[in-house]
């Protein structure tokens, strides 16, 4: 009996443990003049699809909160602005990934190198 609730009390342990495996990833979208994104799409995918999202506030700033940990491709987008796209975005338990990103308008090509 004993090793019943011993192993019960162990299995519901490790659940939590590794349910709360997530983190987080946050920042702020300027264009190349340094001003604020407001709306700008930021996507973190898995193999080009979608996972997770949200858009900049007033500011620029976003957050994607509670995001299993793994490695993901980070896209960001707005209407006036050239889209970006960062792979091998790694995610850790119990972090925040601090990344800040510029966009570029449309009517200018992206700079090599950015």
């Amino acid at each position: 009996m004993k090793y019943i609730i011993a192993t019960l009390l162990l299995t519901t342990c490790l659940a939590g443990k590794l349910s709360a495996q997530t983190g987080s990833i946050s920042g702020k979208i300027t264009d190349d003049k340094k001003q604020p994104v407001q709306g700008a799409i930021v996507s973190l995918m898995d193999h080009a699809m979608p996972k997770y999202g949200t858009t900049t506030d007033s500011t620029g700033y976003y957050i994607l909160k509670n995001v299993p940990v793994g490695r993901y491709e980070l896209k960001a987008r707005s209407l006036d602005h050239n889209g970006r796209f960062y792979p091998g975005i790694t995610i850790a338990a119990d972090k925040d990934i601090p990344f800040d990103i510029t966009l570029y308008p449309k009517t200018k090509p992206v700079p090599a190198g950015h």
